[in-house]
């Protein structure tokens, strides 16, 4: 806070050096009839326009501790000349330029510390010189009141402007250990995952690092898009993420120990039946540059076997006439299918246990070579969420 009162008083002594002067010019006309009050006053507004001049043009420099010193010389200088000025002391004019004076004074160093004993002692020392003047008896409760209340509403002004100036600082220090935060942790995740992701409050991408852009094959980058744009087009497939998104996790800075939550979800590559496996975690990171609700944190497990090959790269876009995609639950019969030749003697030994088994997947693909009798390379499974009077299936059932 002292960093900032310096550096703004620099600033604002770059403005203030023209209002010392034209004060100076003012001044003449406006205390004339009383010398002493007329000097005391030149001679304060000569000495505030040479130490602004002087910081303006970076000749000096005051520290915080110096400034309030100069703002308590101030005072101390101004209650002089009220105590001088035994005419200009009930003048309207001089009320007014005196409420001017020190509201800039305000905008130029706050701190409470110094004008609530200045305000106070301003306003004790016009009620004593108009009571020097005219006496006890000729002072009336308006004159007295007068005073007071312009030093009440300065001050309540004064601490006003001074919370807002430490709110807005705290803030900037908390959104800057937030985004370093972020970015240290981002940083940590590239060594354990195989990409993260910042996603905003409408679940748009705003930095992927072109990780996982190279990750799906993508020449474009990810930034700007949709985060669901990239799952699987399928409706069940959204409607898991969203949910999953929309459920209150673990948050950034939080003092639980609990581990974040992960799903898995398949990704698209460059065409919408190439797809990848990968797991899904997620932390919220609250009021992340400012925002009212919360950025989201993902971080992106790729399956071991996920990695754009040479192939990958000359695959072409697949028509839906060319290849398509079917729900498990079509293979829970065998109408329909073309059965060529007998069955083999696993499948004659598996007597349609398998074919139970795929009642209760989501999802089921297989990645197999690009040859005439292709090897099964590798298998992604989405199991259903079981019922309760659902008829369990092992895993040797599915391996068999």
């Amino acid at each position: 806070m002292d960093q900032l009162r310096e550096d703004s008083y620099v600033e604002t002594s770059k403005l203030m050096m023209h209002v010392n002067a034209m004060s100076m010019v003012l001044i003449p006309y406006i205390y004339g009839d009383d010398r002493r009050f007329m000097a005391g006053i030149l001679l304060a507004a000569a000495a505030a326009y040479a130490t602004h001049l002087a910081l303006a043009m970076r000749r000096i420099s005051l520290r915080a501790y110096q400034l309030k010193t100069f703002v308590a010389a101030y005072y101390v200088i101004t209650i002089l000349c009220i105590w001088s000025g035994q005419l200009a002391g009930s003048s309207e004019t001089h009320q007014r330029l005196m409420t001017v004076g020190q509201i800039t004074l305000f905008a130029c160093y706050c701190d409470r510390t110094v004008h609530i004993p200045g305000q106070v002692a301003l306003a004790l020392a016009q009620i004593l010189q108009l009571a020097a003047s005219r006496g006890w008896q000729g002072i009336s409760a308006n004159v007295v009141v007068t005073p007071l209340l312009t030093a009440l509403i300065l001050t309540f002004c004064l601490v006003v402007l001074e919370n807002t100036l430490k709110e807005g600082l705290a803030a900037q220090f908390r959104g800057t250990d937030a985004e370093s935060l972020v970015a240290s942790f981002r940083t940590m995740l590239r060594g354990l995952c195989d990409a993260d992701l910042l996603l905003d409050e409408s679940l748009t991408i705003v930095d992927d690092h072109d990780l996982l852009s190279g990750l799906l094959g993508r020449k474009e980058s990810l930034t700007g898009q949709a985060f669901a744009d990239l799952l699987l087009q399928d409706t069940e497939e959204q409607e898991r993420f969203q949910k999953f998104i929309g459920r209150p996790n673990v948050s950034m800075g939080t003092s639980q120990a609990s581990t974040p939550p992960c799903l898995r979800v398949s990704l698209r590559r460059r065409s919408p039946f190439q797809r990848v496996g990968a797991d899904l975690f997620h932390v919220r990171v609250p009021r992340l540059y400012g925002c009212a609700g919360a950025y989201h944190l993902m971080a992106l497990k790729l399956d071991p076997d996920a990695e754009v090959g040479e192939e990958d790269e000359q695959v072409g876009p697949v028509s839906s006439s060319e290849a398509s995609f079917l729900r498990p639950a079509s293979f829970a019969s065998l109408d329909g299918l073309d059965l060529d030749g007998p069955p083999s003697p696993i499948s004659d030994r598996a007597k349609g246990s398998f074919l139970e088994a795929l009642q209760t997947f989501s999802e089921l693909s297989f990645k197999v070579e690009r040859r005439v009798n292709p090897r099964v390379i590798s298998m992604h499974f989405n199991f259903m969420r079981s019922q309760a009077d659902a008829q369990s299936v092992n895993r040797p059932q599915v391996v068999e």
